[in-house]
């Protein structure tokens, strides 16, 4: 391996790993006060469930994909205008990415979000899948990436209708014991 490929290598790894893995931690301790349940006695420490972590980590990783896509699209542009395709995916990266966040914290929208998502996560990437097909005999290592990183986002976007279901759970679970607590709650004249 030489020294470009060793810098390349280093620069992914920071990039896809280290930055996704920060924010992720930086944000999964402030995101338990979302999923912190109320009982008589006060709150406890909520724990946001595991597979919104696990989505919340995929979400980080490809959002990052915003910024590959962002210069790949401003070359795009120069070769007569091809760059143009490539906005709706980026829109959806920096959704996907900004949703990561709701996810952790179990904001109320997030799972209206995670659902829009992942209905234009699954229109853009059979779209995709049938580009890469068609690279396939063209150019086929590009063919293969798109082909591998359409289904990973497929994969993710069924993912993020799982977690929208887990928060509407969630929230329906917080609401019911809101009604309990408030059925238990002495109303004293002053």
């Amino acid at each position: 391996m030489n020294d470009d490929e060793l810098l390349f290598l280093i620069g992914f790894v920071i990039y896809f790993v280290a930055i996704p893995a920060l924010t992720y931690f930086m944000v999964e301790r402030q995101g338990r006060v979302g999923w912190v349940p109320k009982d008589a006695e006060g709150e406890v420490e909520g724990r946001v469930p595991t597979f919104v972590k696990v989505m919340a980590i995929a979400s980080f990783v490809l959002g990052h994909m915003f910024i590959p896509g962002l210069f790949a699209g401003l070359f795009g542009l120069i070769i007569y205008g091809l760059g143009l395709i490539s906005i709706p995916g980026l829109i959806l990266a920096a959704r996907i990415y900004r949703n990561g966040y709701a996810m952790l914290r179990g904001e109320a929208g997030a799972a209206t979000e995670a659902r829009k998502l992942k209905r234009f996560a699954l229109i853009l990437n059979a779209v995709s899948g049938l580009v890469s097909v068609a690279f396939v005999f063209e150019a086929p290592e590009f063919g293969a990436f798109l082909g591998t990183y359409t289904m990973i986002s497929i994969i993710h976007a069924f993912g993020l209708g799982r977690v929208a279901d887990i928060l509407d759970a969630h929230h329906r679970a917080a609401e019911e014991q809101v009604e309990v607590l408030e059925t238990h709650v002495e109303i004293r004249p002053h």
